[in-house]
């Protein structure tokens, strides 16, 4: 196993990606991670900018749109049982809301159910959502793999659907297959630490699996001499909106994409800890998306400032 300064490879191939390639029955889907960040944004204001600031574009306004470029996954569906579950006292107050999402298509990033249960907060959501009309929602898919399977969605953001807004959104991303599964799993503590490292010590492994029935040649991440390269493809995005990059090497003259077979699987272990935190807690859950491209998945570690602070880098 190769060591990078925040990387740690741990490749477990259901098969070589180059080999599944040559030997699958069906065409291969090419599928780009190379989106440039902020893309969505970008393509957002420039329909603004077409479209004049009448349009629901327009009063999508720039938090839903950074919102929005902080999900994991886009969607369009309708939303049954949307009620608000809480009101938090502060001033001013803040909104919690429950309800489902069904969902029609998918804007951007990977599958999701049919029926997603899902929840949002926050100041500017006070009346409640209706129900059966159609919307476009972000989301967050967080999962948590130690002490307890967790497996939640977040939305960011929810705004009444249209033609414009959808082709917006989705002319900054690439229409992904549905087979092509991209986790998340928290890695167990080399020594767990009683009621302060149940949930990791900031350790994570990544698993890209193809669930399909067509070969995929995933563009922008790249293998040469049998190796991924994960660092050159790989994104962390933390809660405090800092878009990090792992440390990379220049890639070679023979390096070719990754291509994975069905039923293939490719898995990384990444530390955020080299990362460091930006707004340091006594004791707090620290999330973190991960990004190939436009497929994201999010999770978290609980960061114990008496344990893990002397083992985090420094921040910029």
């Amino acid at each position: 196993m190769k060591k990078l300064a925040a990387l740690a490879l741990a490749l477990s191939f259901g098969c070589a990606p180059s080999e599944g390639a040559k030997g699958a029955a069906n065409p291969t889907e090419t599928v780009s991670v190379d989106a440039p960040k902020g893309a969505m944004v970008a393509a957002l204001s420039a329909s603004v900018d077409a479209a004049g600031t009448g349009t629901r574009v327009a009063r999508l306004g720039e938090e839903g749109q950074k919102a929005l470029e902080r999900a994991d996954i886009i969607v369009v569906g309708t939303l049954e049982g949307a009620r608000i579950e809480a009101i938090l006292e502060v001033e001013p107050p803040i909104y919690v809301h429950e309800f489902d999402v069904i969902v029609e298509r998918r804007l951007s990033g990977g599958s999701t159910p049919q029926r997603v249960r899902a929840s949002i907060r926050g100041r500017a959501f006070s009346e409640p959502f209706k129900n059966g009309e159609p919307v476009i929602v972000g989301l967050r898919h967080i999962e948590g793999t130690l002490v307890k399977a967790e497996n939640e969605y977040v939305a960011t953001w929810i705004t009444p659907s249209d033609a414009q807004l959808e082709a917006a959104i989705a002319s900054a991303h690439a229409v992904l297959p549905d087979g092509l599964k991209w986790s998340v799993a928290q890695v167990p503590p080399a020594k767990v630490v009683q009621w302060s490292n149940e949930y990791g010590d900031g350790l994570f492994q990544l698993t890209l699996h193809n669930d399909g029935a067509a070969a995929v040649e995933v563009r922008g991440l790249f293998e040469q001499g049998g190796d991924v390269q994960w660092a050159n493809a790989l994104t962390v995005r933390d809660e405090s909106g800092r878009e990090l990059r792992l440390p990379s090497n220049p890639m070679k003259k023979d390096a070719k994409p990754v291509v994975l077979a069905p039923g293939a699987s490719i898995s990384t272990v990444v530390d955020v800890k080299p990362f460091g935190i930006a707004h340091p807690a006594g004791g707090s859950r620290f999330y973190y998306s991960f990004g190939l491209g436009d497929l994201r998945t999010s999770s978290f570690f609980y960061y114990l400032h008496t344990l893990h602070g002397p083992m985090m880098g420094s921040t910029p």
